[in-house]
C-alpha cells in the first residue's frame, strides 16, 4: 500500500490541501486546480485576506516588530571588525553604515543606531534623519517600507555595494 502525504499551499489566509503518494503522482494537476480555483475566486479570496488582516492587527508597538541586530549576527569578519574599532575616530559615519549595510540584508535606524553603539560610535537620530538622507548617497544606499511598520529598511544598491567593498579595503589597510 502507497503512504499518503498531504501537501498544503498557503495563500494569505487560505490555505489549499491535497493529498498525494510519495511518487508525487497528482502534484500537476492538483497545483493546476488550486491556481484555477485562485483565479476565478480571486475577489472572494482576496476580502478573506483584508477581513483577517483588519481583525489581526499586531498589538505589540511598531518598535517590537524589527527583529533585533547584533554584530554576531552581521557575520562581521573580525578583522573588519577589529580594524572599524581600532580607526573609530578617524571612520566617517557614512563609511561606518556602509559597512554595517554591506554584511547585512537590510537594517532600520534602529538597527543602525544599536550596531553603531556597539561599535563605539554611536550614530544620532538626527543625522540619519538628514544627512544619511541627502542626494548625494541614494544612489548607494535604498529604502523600503516595511510592511506593518512606520520604519524602512535600508540596504546597499549595486553601485552602493561597490563602494563599501572600496570602504572596507581602505580600512582594511589602515594601521
Amino acid at each position: 500500500m502507497d503512504r499518503e502525504i498531504t501537501i498544503g499551499i498557503q495563500r494569505g489566509s487560505v490555505t489549499f490541501s491535497f493529498r498525494t503518494n510519495l511518487t508525487g503522482s497528482n502534484v500537476k494537476e492538483s497545483v493546476k486546480a488550486i491556481k484555477e480555483i485562485m483565479s476565478s475566486h480571486k475577489d472572494l479570496l482576496e476580502s478573506l485576506d483584508r477581513s483577517h488582516k483588519a481583525v489581526a492587527r499586531p498589538s505589540k508597538p511598531d518598535h517590537l516588530v524589527v527583529p533585533h541586530v547584533t554584530l554576531e549576527s552581521l557575520h562581521l569578519p573580525s578583522d573588519v571588525k577589529d580594524k572599524v574599532v581600532n580607526n573609530i575616530r578617524s571612520l566617517s559615519r557614512l563609511k561606518l553604515v556602509m559597512i554595517l549595510l554591506y554584511y547585512s540584508k537590510g537594517l532600520t535606524y534602529k538597527n543602525i543606531m544599536a550596531l553603531s553603539r556597539e561599535l563605539g560610535k554611536p550614530i544620532i537620530y538626527g543625522w540619519l534623519n538628514t544627512d544619511f538622507q541627502r542626494k548625494e548617497h541614494r544612489e548607494f544606499i535604498r529604502s523600503e517600507p516595511i510592511q506593518g511598520s512606520q520604519e524602512k529598511l535600508y540596504s546597499l544598491t549595486e553601485p552602493g555595494k561597490k563602494k563599501a567593498e572600496i570602504t572596507i579595503g581602505e580600512v582594511k589597510a589602515e594601521k
